[in-house]
């Protein structure tokens, strides 16, 4: 049976894989979600201890142990809502810029089971993205040229086979290799070309594909009945480049994706509470696109090039889980990130205003039946606002450039245990 349910799940999660391209997909903190798994998201990211849901080891594979046998998939609703206001002196076009499209669809999905009483495996499907946006008109045509509308498209796909293993009767380690998947275009981005190495491939060529993978590793302690610890960290993932946009980014097209690494403790005061304390840390420095300044003289493409000028992000969550009844469990959390860059590197990140710090969210379990389940969770990324100026080796000056986001976020999940 568990072939079956295995066979199924890779099934499960090659379609969802598919699925994720039928739409851009966005996330936030920078660019990566605030949880994977429904349950996580309602506790807005927590959960590096626990197993509650059938995607849980995407965030942790240790907690296959605990995840028990159980399949399911979720589906959430993303509403980023971006704009960019541009003030007078410099070459950029003033006027406030309003990206269109905020409604996005992001799927998982994912199964475990139990080997035997030590030893679970399983296969999960997540997404990320964040840097799509699609601009009506062009604040960069006032550069010289630059065709509306304008914008970019980052979508992105993992799909991991998780193996977890206690070591003791309360602690566990887990393995997970990744495959990833992404696909990026951009278009309108035409001002930049005269200073790109490649300046045939920087703008409007469709979508390009980059493949790679990498490591996800885990561990999870249940000290008593109290107190669980537990660590999950993410290798970078060595990603194929982006070669029809070698002259955008930095070291002919090259887009890995960060390090990133979580700790988390979890206290139940009384049987049915759990509070669960999490720190996230994404290495965005440590990938050239993400962490080079904008404000180099190097041209666009080359190994020192410009990039997004992304800080590594610290992100702190503390979420509450309350087993109301039997059948009910209800979470809510809240989680705070620090800034992913600063004004001076506004210009870049019209493109892509990952800018929010602040998420609340709330959440729900509910058995239907002794075996299947539906999970919820809402999650309200704060407004912000990023006031920057903008760059002079790009020929804008020191014009103001004001970056605002928000988001809403509703997540379904229905899972079916054995």
């Amino acid at each position: 049976m568990s072939r079956k349910i295995l066979k199924g799940a890779a099934g499960v999660a090659c379609l969802a894989a598919a699925a994720v391209w039928a739409e851009p997909a966005s996330a936030t903190n920078g660019y990566f979600q605030n949880g994977f798994d429904v349950t996580s998201q309602g506790m807005a990211g927590a959960g590096v201890t626990e197993g509650d849901g059938p995607v849980s080891s995407a965030l942790n594979p240790a907690v296959g142990v605990k995840m028990g046998n159980v399949a399911g998939a979720c589906l959430s609703a993303f509403m980023p809502y971006r704009s960019a206001t541009v003030g007078s002196g410099g070459g950029l076009t003033p006027g406030t810029y309003t990206s269109k499209d905020n409604l996005f669809f992001i799927p998982c999905a994912g199964a475990n089971t139990l080997v035997n009483d030590k030893t679970s495996v399983g296969v999960s499907m997540v997404a990320n993205g964040g840097m799509e946006t699609d601009y009506l008109q062009n604040p960069f045509a006032g550069l010289g040229k630059g065709t509306s509308p304008l914008g970019v498209n980052l979508q992105q796909a993992f799909i991991s086979l998780n193996g977890a293993r206690k070591i003791t009767d309360n602690f566990s380690l887990g393995l997970a290799p990744v495959l990833a998947i992404q696909s990026f275009s951009a278009y309108g981005v035409e001002a930049f070309t005269g200073k790109s190495l490649y300046p045939n491939d920087v703008t409007g060529n469709h979508d390009d594909w980059s493949y790679g993978g990498g490591l996800r590793l885990g561990g999870v302690w249940d000290a008593n009945k109290y107190l669980s610890l537990g660590a999950a960290y993410q290798t970078r993932m060595w990603m194929s480049r982006f070669h029809n946009y070698a002259g955008l980014f930095p070291e002919s097209g090259g887009f890995d994706i960060p390090p990133e690494l979580s700790l988390g403790l979890t206290v139940r005061p009384i049987s049915k509470v759990s509070v669960l304390l999490d720190w996230q840390r994404i290495f965005y420095s440590q990938v050239a696109t993400t962490g080079n300044t904008e404000l180099v003289q190097a041209p666009l493409g080359a190994s020192n090039g410009p990039g997004f000028g992304w800080k590594d992000m610290n992100v702190y969550h503390i979420g509450v889980k309350w087993d109301a009844t039997d059948a009910l469990t209800l979470r809510t959390g809240y989680s705070h990130a620090t800034k992913a860059f600063e004004g001076q590197e506004a210009e870049f990140n019209i493109l892509a205003p990952g800018i929010i710090t602040d998420h609340v969210s709330v959440g729900a379990s509910y058995k239907l039946t002794p075996k299947w389940s539906l999970d919820g969770a809402y999650t309200h990324g704060f407004s912000n606002t990023v006031n920057g100026i903008g760059n002079p080796g790009f020929g804008s000056g020191s014009q103001p450039i004001d970056l605002k986001l928000s988001e809403e976020i509703a997540t379904v999940g229905l899972s079916y245990r054995w």
